[in-house]
């Protein structure tokens, strides 16, 4: 094996092992924020301070302009319309596992997100760049769909915490979020840009916390 081939190898798994730390980082910091300072926004801030260190040491924020680039209004109403339709789904969903929603106020209750617009403000701006900026950067990667994995994967505590959820079913919404992220990486690799996608994502995420608070209503 020549010296080309041993660097794209080792190069290949930099790529995989920086994404998988940051995975098990950030299971780490949202499940200390949920089960152990019970504050939804300790959670959400960890998490995001995990994306921040992670971005910084791996040298990934050099280029922030790929944040702006890449919109297109044909993906933005595609992206939308499906989060919506998603919203939607997810509504059902844990209306059937929890009717009347006591579950799912009670656990956001222990969480202090009683009032929960400022965090659906948050969650549906701030937490989309941020997750596109690390998880989706490199969607021209042909290994990229692995981070779409991680990037699922790490939203098991939440969805363990606020649903009442068995591990077998956390699989539906983990499962449902790597097909999301790969559609939003498809997305920014086909239009050569983040912004597109973050929107598609942002719509995404206020759909599913809209989805909670008319169901705690």
């Amino acid at each position: 094996m020549n010296p080309d081939q041993n660097h794209g190898q080792a190069a290949r798994r930099d790529t995989m092992i920086a994404p998988l730390i940051a995975c098990l980082l950030s299971v780490c910091a949202i499940g200390a924020g949920l089960y152990f300072l019970h504050s939804g926004w300790a959670a959400i801030l960890l998490y995001h301070s995990v994306l921040l260190c992670s971005l910084i040491i791996g040298k990934r924020a050099e280029k922030p302009g790929i944040i702006l680039r890449g919109f297109h209004m044909g993906a933005v109403i595609g992206l939308v319309s499906l989060s919506l339709g998603m919203g939607w789904m997810f509504y059902e969903f844990i209306q059937h596992l929890d009717p009347h929603g006591s579950y799912v106020l009670k656990q956001f209750s222990r969480a202090g997100l009683t009032g929960m617009i400022p965090f659906l403000v948050y969650s549906s701006t701030i937490n989309p760049v941020l997750e596109e900026f690390y998880w989706r950067q490199n969607f021209a990667s042909p290994g990229g769909w692995m981070n779409d994995v991680f990037y699922a994967l790490l939203h098991t505590p939440m969805f363990l915490y606020f649903g009442r959820l068995t591990p077998v079913q956390a699989i539906l919404p983990v499962l449902g979020l790597v097909l999301a992220g790969a559609l939003w990486r498809a997305v920014a690799r086909k239009v050569d840009g983040l912004a597109s996608s973050i929107i598609g994502h942002g719509s995404g995420d206020f759909a599913m916390l809209l989805a909670i608070v008319l169901i705690v209503k």
